[in-house]
């Protein structure tokens, strides 16, 4: 009787380990961050992109994202790998 204790004890902290690291690892959302005016100096359009890559805000930041550039966007998935 002992063992099937422990042997349900043992589960239930795997599926707790299984579930914080899933927790951790996914990208989600922590937060919205509003684009910036369409007059807004350089410097406050980078604010903008870090905090909306700090928040997981991908729409936002996709938009400010230039996809000319050599550098792919934290959130883009589907960009090559380097060469």
């Amino acid at each position: 009787m002992k063992r099937w204790g422990l042997a349900g004890a043992v589960v239930v902290v795997l599926v707790g380990v299984a579930l914080a690291g899933w927790w951790v690892l996914t990208p989600h959302q922590d937060r919205s961050v509003a684009m910036p005016a369409d007059d807004a100096a350089p410097e406050r359009v980078v604010e903008v992109y870090v905090d909306a890559l700090d928040a997981g805000d991908c729409d936002t930041a996709l938009a400010l994202h230039d996809p000319a550039s050599r550098d792919s966007s934290w959130c883009d998935t589907s960009s090559p790998s380097p060469s």
